[in-house]
């Protein structure tokens, strides 16, 4: 692009992600299912932002930690991106954002996380949410859209998380 178009926005993805869902984490990072987008850049120049709004809750005294992977083209391979680079290997240091600690029960809490990513190619490339826990040694759930106790009252709330993709011209 010249430089009258650099920075314009070509083109946007949004999914919501509505279902309600559960998954086991550790000091590792795992994919939140079906969190996820694909976007198959029109330049290889461009830069990629991904914003997600993430809603859910876990169990009582835990910190969640969230990431990205970027998967480009469809022999690709899933890679954790933006993460810091810890010497010393502290996982704990591998999430772009973080929910603080839940008080389990009803608690839903709702982080945004945003990325700049700069793909290099015009082959589909799919963002993937990910998730870990970052307190307590062990396994430890995490729920998507809805709390840790999760009954159908009035008392109860469920939520919607999205991922938006948007192609910015170089």
């Amino acid at each position: 692009a010249d430089a009258a178009g650099a920075g314009k926005i070509l083109q946007v993805v949004y999914a919501d992600i509505t279902g309600a869902g559960s998954e086991i984490t550790s000091g590792t990072m795992v994919d939140i299912t079906d969190f996820k987008a694909t976007i198959t850049p029109t330049s290889a120049t461009s830069t990629i932002l991904v914003q997600c709004m993430i809603t859910g809750g876990a169990e009582s005294g835990n910190n969640v930690g969230y990431g990205l992977t970027e998967k480009i083209g469809s022999e690709g391979v899933a890679a954790q991106i933006g993460s810091a680079t810890d010497p010393g290997g502290d996982s704990r240091r591998d999430a772009l954002a973080a929910m603080g600690q839940s008080h389990g029960g009803q608690t839903l809490d709702t982080t945004l996380l945003q990325y700049k990513a700069s793909p290099a190619t015009t082959s589909a490339t799919v963002y993937q949410v990910t998730v870990s826990n970052r307190t307590n040694a062990g396994a430890h759930s995490f729920y998507l859209n809805r709390p840790e106790t999760n009954s159908d009252d009035d008392a109860s709330v469920i939520g919607v998380s999205s991922i938006t993709l948007m192609e910015i011209s170089a």
